[in-house]
């Protein structure tokens, strides 16, 4: 227990900042004990599911925000936007 912050418990993933928790990233909350879904990056680019901050693409997408997928013309990858 930070002995800055009596009534909480501010250590991983969070930080006492004057008497405040300073969330890290992805996390939420006044101890930042929930996660914060929406810290995924692009949002998974509405191809995919945001799971503890991460992106879980839908079939046939990939890429740290989902929106890459291959072009059955070229065999290339492309942007989704």
């Amino acid at each position: 227990r930070d002995p800055k912050m009596p009534h909480n418990d501010c250590r991983e993933p969070g930080s006492c900042m004057t008497w405040v928790c300073e969330c890290a990233l992805g996390w939420e909350g006044r101890m930042c004990k929930r996660r914060n879904t929406v810290s995924c990056m692009g949002g998974c680019s509405c191809y995919g599911e945001c799971v503890e901050g991460f992106c879980k693409c839908k079939a046939g997408h990939f890429g740290a925000d989902c929106a890459l997928t291959i072009d059955p013309d070229t065999g290339n990858e492309k942007r989704n936007f």
